[in-house]
């Protein structure tokens, strides 16, 4: 599969096909990985959206877990 490097201002960027995204199963707010190797990149997903969502959402029930418990009386 080849595809064209694209430019915005001083940054290259690479928009991965439907076909690639599907089969690797990736999504808009995964989170990647990516490493210089030889003469090349290795982009690795090392978190979904889902993954970080919940990671937030438990900072958030530790953070105001007082909060949740007087709610939770009422």
């Amino acid at each position: 599969m080849k595809i064209q490097l694209g430019r915005c201002k001083d940054n290259l960027f690479v928009i991965l096909s439907k076909q690639a995204v599907d089969k690797l199963d990736w999504g808009s707010g995964d989170i990647v990985d990516i490493e210089v190797i030889d003469d090349g990149l290795k982009v690795v997903r090392t978190m979904t959206k889902h993954d970080h969502a919940m990671i937030i959402a438990e900072r958030i029930m530790v953070e105001y877990s007082e909060t949740f418990e007087a709610l939770a009386k009422i």
